[in-house]
């Protein structure tokens, strides 16, 4: 407020000078070369000079710089308590996702237990693999990447789940359901890759799947990525494997067609379900891992697939 004071005098006293010049004297040209003006000139620099001073003044002001400096110490303590009770809450609470897991300082790739409510309403762990690459806290639910594990299985077996979670797996279609019913906004992500060596991933957010009583439907939300969006056409479809058909292909039996269980529309353009070959090239055309919006070859088979999701 006192600069604002200031300035303000100085303006006044130059206009009231200025306008008190002989009308020959004042300025009708970009330069002026009168010693009124002069006068003037030198007095506004000298309120400059005052304004300056009251500048350096009060940002000398030792009880203000006090107070200013208490406060912003203030504030980191209360931000680094604030850090320190979030930690200790989340080393209390069971963890529900690889996400919790990360937030409680696990950083290496593995194994880990976490929590879900089943069906019956009771608390259950689920031994899952957490990815911490990628800004961590990926929680895998479906890994191929050597054939060891059979994924042409039943509607019992996808709903229980099958393999080994360090390996080859498929987590379970209840798991699925159970997981991704516990937060909102869960991001899907699939990282493929082929026999060159090259990977490409595609993420969704708003990942759920639905219970057993709407034969698991996949739902997400808009694509983003490089590897295409070929899991579009699957969005809101039900799961279907050998022994129930549930996908919208009336003339054909789209798991047993393309020897697999998964979200078949009729039947697809993603099928990262499919036979395990040990080459690129499918023996049988719609029986490979198939991601078409990166290879247009319904021959084709990728190598390699990880599907998993995160908070």
């Amino acid at each position: 407020m006192a600069e604002l004071a200031l300035w303000c005098l100085g303006v006044v006293v130059v206009a009231a000078m200025l306008h008190s010049l002989p009308v020959e004297s004042q300025c009708t040209a970009k330069y002026c070369y009168n010693d009124d003006e002069t006068d003037v000139m030198k007095m506004l620099v000298n309120i400059q000079q005052e304004i300056v001073s009251l500048k350096e003044e009060l940002s000398s002001n030792k009880e203000c710089t006090s107070e200013k400096e208490e406060i912003a110490s203030k504030k980191e303590e209360i931000s680094s308590l604030k850090e320190k009770l979030n930690e200790c809450l989340a080393k209390d609470e069971p963890a529900r996702d690889c996400t919790d897991i990360h937030r409680q300082g696990h950083t290496a790739s593995g194994v880990y237990t976490v929590h879900a409510t089943n069906s019956l309403g009771k608390t259950i762990e689920v031994e899952v693999y957490c990815d911490m690459s990628n800004g961590g806290g990926w929680l895998v639910f479906q890994r191929r990447q050597d054939g060891s594990v059979d994924f042409y299985r039943d509607w019992a077996g996808y709903k229980a789940g099958f393999g080994n979670p360090a390996g080859e797996f498929w987590l379970g279609n209840d798991h699925l359901h159970e997981l991704t019913s516990q937060k909102t906004n869960y991001t899907l992500r699939i990282d493929i890759g082929d026999w060159n060596g090259e990977t490409r991933y595609a993420e969704y957010p708003e990942f759920h799947v639905g219970p057993e009583k709407d034969d698991y439907i996949i739902s997400f939300g808009n694509y983003s990525g490089t590897a295409g969006d070929s899991l579009l056409t699957h969005n809101r479809r039900k799961f279907s494997t050998l022994d129930r058909d549930n996908d919208s292909n009336l003339g054909t039996h789209c798991p047993r067609a393309c020897h697999a269980g998964w979200w078949f529309q009729g039947c697809f353009v993603a099928n990262l379900n499919g036979f395990y070959y040990k080459t690129s090239h499918a023996q049988h055309m719609y029986w490979g891992i198939q991601w078409v919006t990166w290879r247009p070859d319904y021959f084709y088979s990728f190598k390699k697939v990880e599907m998993k999701f995160r908070h």
